[in-house]
């Protein structure tokens, strides 16, 4: 699976930023790993946007995700144990 086809099924865009002192950052805005009873955020960081969305598919592979865990249209999804990003 891709980490454009986890953003299709959990129906969630990337958000990518530029930062002058980390390079960039790609999170799924609503999105957190479900880690026992503790849900952890998702924040890809990378020298360049592809090395962050790889660190962000790496995050997230193998795992369950929450989506708008406080809200009533909660939804978790199992994530695949592996998560490949396309070079663009």
């Amino acid at each position: 699976m891709t980490l454009t086809e986890v953003t299709i099924i959990i129906e969630r865009d990337l958000s990518i930023d530029r930062h002058k002192r980390c390079g960039f950052t790609v999170e799924l805005p609503g999105v957190e790993i479900k880690d026992g009873g503790l849900l952890q955020g998702i924040r890809g960081i990378g020298t360049d946007m592809l090395s962050a969305k790889r660190d962000c598919a790496g995050q997230i592979a193998g795992k369950r995700l929450v989506v708008d865990a406080m809200k009533s249209s909660r939804r978790e999804y199992t994530m695949p144990p592996e998560i490949t990003v396309k070079e663009d």
